[in-house]
């Protein structure tokens, strides 16, 4: 008999089974709709606190809850704070060394962010 002929009879087989007589099933009965579904925001699942290291959507989640609007120039800040934040925590995702205007425009934007912050939150204390 040649080889491929013996492989022909092969896709017969049955399915593994297991030593008390059941096929194997490597899914485990899982619902494989839900795993393709995209998961919900923590916080509309749970209705807690948002879990996330973007300032922008802290401080997007902080002015929903208060009712107010952040300036522009509190909104750039916060979104320029991010990109200070990924290279701190992933040195190789940035291109050049870190620089002194960058270290200084950091500084200069988490203060206008946590003053306008101690604004809104002690106005509503």
């Amino acid at each position: 008999m040649a080889p491929h002929e013996e492989c022909k009879g092969q896709s017969k087989a049955k399915p593994a089974m297991l030593a008390r007589g059941k096929p194997m099933n490597p899914a485990r009965g899982a619902n494989e709709g839900r795993a393709r579904k995209p998961p919900k925001k923590r916080e509309e699942a749970s209705g807690t606190r948002p879990i996330t290291h973007s300032t922008a959507e802290l401080l997007q989640y902080l002015a929903k809850t208060l009712n107010v609007q952040p300036s522009n120039d509190v909104m750039r800040c916060a979104e320029a704070l991010e990109m200070h934040y990924i290279q701190a925590r992933y040195p190789d995702a940035c291109i050049n060394d870190y620089r002194r205007w960058e270290a200084e425009e950091a500084i200069r934007c988490m203060e206008v962010v946590w003053s306008y912050v101690r604004e809104v939150v002690g106005s509503v204390a």
